[in-house]
């Protein structure tokens, strides 16, 4: 007596082979991750270091009228860099980090010192 062809085998191997093989593409390529400049690293220095050596750079971007330590939205310590207008120029110069603190651009409008006595 000849067996019937069943083809449940075949399908069954071929949809492990399937999975076996996803599971080794998504090993070997990793999930877009954000550019090598985007990416978070562990701040090394207090944020008060580094606004102290980096505020002047920050300050020289034509634009700039304030750097500050702040808060983030998430209630996390960043850098704040006020602006006269944020435009995608001026946020192109600005970085994103500085030595592994975020940097938020806040349109401040024009800043003027106030005279003496306040």
């Amino acid at each position: 007596m000849v067996k019937p062809y069943r083809p449940f085998p075949l399908i069954v191997l071929i949809v492990s082979c399937v999975a076996a093989l996803s599971a080794c593409q998504r090993q070997a390529v990793p999930e877009s991750s954000p550019p090598a400049q985007e990416q978070r690293m562990a701040p090394t220095r207090p944020i008060d270091e580094v606004l102290a050596d980096h505020d002047e750079e920050i300050l020289a971007i034509p634009g700039v009228t304030v750097i500050y330590v702040g808060v983030d939205e998430q209630g996390k310590p960043c850098l704040k860099v006020g602006v006269e207008t944020a435009t995608p120029e001026i946020e192109e110069r600005i970085p994103r980090m500085i030595e592994g603190w975020p940097v938020v651009v806040e349109e401040t409008g024009r800043i003027e010192p106030m005279g003496e006595g306040g």
